[in-house]
């Protein structure tokens, strides 16, 4: 199992937004999350993302108990990435976007391009590589959100 959630709450004030008593997800499988607004749908994925700390519960993901840690949460979030609904990108091109990940993670710079290249090619973006991120439609906005993601090899988007 990829992960496994039991007891899952979440708590906003007197309002419970998620309530799971048993949730299992396989490792390589694809996973599709339906319900009306407000259901809980985000707030699950933010916290199987590890960005957000349930009420009460506990998470096992890859065979680890999953404690709530600064330190083990920023390992977790290398392996684990959202890519939201409508998401936020620098303002400057594409292709500096998809490359802001792999910066921090202090990969060599001809390496780098590659992997850009490559995964503007998956996301069908790479004549867009050199346009303004803000000029970009919301597709094309998500896409390059997903590129961005898949830039830095995540286990799970």
């Amino acid at each position: 199992m990829l992960f496994e959630v039991k007891n899952l709450t979440k708590i906003y004030g007197n309002r419970k937004v998620l309530d799971i008593s048993e949730l299992c997800l396989e490792k390589g499988k694809v996973c599709g999350l339906l319900g009306p607004n407000g259901s809980g749908k985000t707030t699950l994925l933010e916290t199987l993302s590890f960005l957000l700390r349930p009420t009460t519960g506990e998470i096992v993901y890859d065979s680890r108990k999953v404690g709530f840690s600064e330190t083990l949460l920023q390992e977790l979030r290398r392996e684990v990435v959202m890519v939201e609904q409508q998401p936020i990108l620098f303002t400057t091109s594409a292709y500096k976007n998809v490359e802001f990940g792999l910066k921090v993670r202090k990969v060599p710079k001809k390496r780098r391009k590659r992997i850009i290249l490559e995964v503007l090619d998956l996301v069908a973006m790479r004549d867009f590589a050199d346009a303004s991120a803000h000029k970009l439609s919301g597709g094309e906005t998500q896409r390059i959100a997903i590129a961005r993601a898949l830039a830095c090899s995540p286990r799970v988007i």
